[in-house]
């Protein structure tokens, strides 16, 4: 099992509710939700947001631990975080960009001290 299914699973059980009722709120089916619980399926960043507004908690709760669990090397991370950019509307696209542009000005000054 995932830690984002572990989360999601310990959090649903902690406000009890059902997978059903979490697949209600989300307009996911309960399939899909059982599939994230167990690590059958990846959920992409809409989905855990829509998962985690169906359980009251934040996103940061929902992938506490995901990132210590990632495998593949760190292009395939960044391929991945690039498909889901390129699927956001255009304005939290440019934020988000410009935010990245931004870190990257400040990692860059910081290695020149």
């Amino acid at each position: 099992m995932s830690a984002l299914g572990n989360n999601v699973r310990r959090i649903r059980k902690e406000v009890g509710i059902s997978q059903q009722q979490v697949a209600d709120a989300t307009g996911m089916s309960k399939n899909t939700i059982s599939n994230i619980e167990t690590g059958k399926t990846a959920a992409n960043s809409n989905s855990v947001l829509k998962i985690s507004k169906a359980l009251g908690c934040t996103v940061d709760e929902l992938m506490k631990g995901v990132e210590e669990g990632w495998t593949g090397t760190e292009g395939d991370h960044i391929n991945r975080l690039c498909e889901e950019l390129k699927q956001l509307p255009d304005e939290g696209r440019k934020q988000i960009v410009h935010t990245l542009q931004a870190l990257i000005v400040y990692w860059k000054y910081r290695q020149e001290d």
